[in-house]
């Protein structure tokens, strides 16, 4: 997992105390993808964080879709779902 999430890495020594929010949502992608899941559900993996963050989360995001597990995306930024996923489905209110 430290291979696919770099930032986790360099934060070892910290041993997980106080992670910023982007580093929580790598922690939790990271532990869900262990477990070898059939399926994925991130529901807005990206709100609230830091640019270079988000960009991280996406690049992952394209990871596990290339990977073939199946994956549900949640997330208002269409331009990046349309993206790496294969069928869409937009609710609107």
């Amino acid at each position: 997992m430290l291979d696919t999430f770099p930032r986790l890495k360099e934060r070892l020594d910290h041993r997980g105390q106080q992670p910023s929010g982007g580093e929580q949502q790598m922690l939790t992608i990271g532990r869900a993808l262990m477990t070898n899941p059939k399926v994925l559900i991130l529901n807005e993996a990206t709100e609230d964080l830091a640019p270079q963050i988000t960009r991280g989360i996406w690049r992952i995001c394209t990871l596990i879709c290339e990977t073939g597990i199946s994956s549900v995306i949640v997330d208002k930024n269409l331009k990046h779902v349309t993206q790496i996923t294969d069928r869409k489905v937009i609710l609107v209110k």
